[in-house]
């Protein structure tokens, strides 16, 4: 259990006001709570809602990319779609970003369905319009991120409809006409900008970027995705930021496409859709920064540009196997195999089953606890035992106490851990308390980049009783 996740796991047992957190993701909170009521608050089960969005991502996902009609791109884009280890973890996690990934994937399938249907039929059907705003909707209350692409997509259908005709009398018409579903649309991005300006007034919108979209967005995601031997060969044998320009590369490469389509009348509407959102959401957190310095996506939350970019990119490949031109038609499926190539060889390199990319220092927690049990155990102690932590480590030792009955562990609390009145520590191993401390202590067990230690002590603790297996 990660730290975040754990603090997630205290919001919905009341233990922290969830207006004035960012941990609040507000769907996965309440999807937490409503498993954990049925199932019990196992890791499995407060896990279990993301686990079911990363099916939402598989099916939608697959959906969207059989619009391809080409078997072989289908399924390199398919894996190459799927295959990112950074992205697979959040549907591994109980925090709000693999829900939003798989909204955002339903929302975009229903709302390519629209656009479809609307030219089939001279009647508008609404239930494909209705379900990617509600699906856009859910993957927002799932993460605030998310907002970026739903203004994005109400814009884009803003436009599509209007685009035939842009007279001011016929664009009055078209509000009016459509005038609940805008006013609707309204009302959710005003409940959304005051839950962001609590979190901001309350100083918890601090994770972010603030040096410029590249070095911030793209390179954090990029650096991220990549497992550590790709990234180790990327330093050593070419160029520094090398797959980082290469995907500035590809969008210049897809504009260009895109700009050659439209000179020449031949304007496909999937891979226009797919830049339009794609440069949108990434231009509208530019804005704001220069605005009003409000931070640039990072690291997980630049997660949503992952599969924007995937589906763009080989939608674009798509285009070009049209091309008149043999040399072409070949560069597109080359590249298409050595994109599939490259993720699928860096998916092996990070297969992990252990930690998270952003958590790792709390992969051996729970084996921190079960340590601790035993030590106390053979101390045959006559009281409740108290452990000192880093604040990072707090939440998540909470979490397990409350969940398996630690009875014999007093409620873990950061403030003050460098000070004598505790009978454990539990910290970094470079922390400088493990060196510098005038405390008596002994080394209980040591992990890969943690260490749990014992004050010396007389034999004043008790027997641990309850606790869940």
């Amino acid at each position: 259990m990660t730290c975040d996740e754990a603090y997630t796991y205290q919001i919905f047992h009341g233990n922290s006001d969830p207006l004035h957190t960012a941990n609040h993701h507000i769907l996965n909170t309440y999807m937490m709570r409503a498993f954990s009521i049925v199932f019990g608050e196992s890791k499995f089960v407060l896990r279990s809602p993301n686990l079911v969005a990363h099916l939402l991502f598989l099916f939608f996902g697959y959906l969207i990319l059989t619009r391809l009609k080409k078997q072989w791109l289908v399924i390199a884009a398919y894996l190459s779609l799927n295959l990112n280890p950074f992205l697979l973890e959040f549907f591994s996690l109980a925090r709000g970003y693999g829900l939003s990934m798989g909204f955002m994937t339903a929302g975009l399938w229903m709302f390519l369905m629209h656009l479809e249907k609307q030219t089939d039929q001279q009647k508008k059907p609404i239930q494909f319009l209705y379900g990617a705003f509600i699906c856009a909707a859910l993957a927002v209350l799932s993460n605030f991120m998310m907002t970026y692409f739903y203004v994005g997509l109400l814009s884009l259908y803003f436009f599509m409809e209007v685009r035939k005709s842009s007279s001011p009398k016929k664009i009055v018409i078209h509000l009016k006409k459509n005038a609940g579903f805008y006013f609707l649309n309204f009302l959710f991005l005003i409940f959304v900008y005051r839950n962001v300006s609590v979190l901001n007034r309350e100083h918890q919108l601090y994770y972010g970027g603030q040096l410029g979209f590249y070095s911030d967005t793209i390179s954090s995601l990029v650096d991220d995705s990549l497992s550590e031997k790709i990234r180790y060969f990327n330093v050593s044998v070419i160029p520094d930021h090398f797959f980082s320009l290469a995907v500035v590369i590809l969008f210049i490469l897809a504009t260009l496409t895109l700009l050659k389509s439209i000179l020449v009348k031949q304007i496909k509407i999937d891979f226009s859709i797919l830049f339009y959102l794609l440069s949108i959401t990434c231009l509208l957190p530019v804005i704001l920064w220069w605005l009003t310095g409000t931070l640039l996506p990072t690291n997980r939350t630049a997660l949503v540009y992952y599969p924007l970019f995937i589906l763009m990119l080989f939608f674009m490949l798509k285009e070009l196997t049209l091309s008149q031109k043999k040399t072409v038609k070949i560069f597109s499926l080359v590249f298409s195999l050595f994109i599939c190539s490259l993720l699928v060889a860096n998916m092996a390199f990070s297969a992990n089953f252990k930690n998270t990319t952003e958590w790792k220092y709390d992969a051996n927690d729970e084996n921190m606890i079960q340590a601790l049990r035993d030590d106390v155990l053979k101390r045959h102690a006559s009281r409740q035992v108290s452990l000192g932590v880093n604040w990072l480590f707090e939440a998540s030792i909470n979490y397990y106490r409350e969940y398996k009955e630690l009875t014999w562990l007093k409620p873990v609390n950061h403030n003050d851990y460098d000070t004598t009145s505790f009978d454990y520590f539990y910290i970094f191993a470079d922390d400088s308390f493990h060196t510098a401390s005038k405390i008596e202590i002994d080394t209980v067990k040591k992990f890969e980049s943690t260490i749990l230690l014992r004050k010396k002590t007389n034999s004043c603790l008790i027997k641990p009783g309850s606790q869940k297996e």
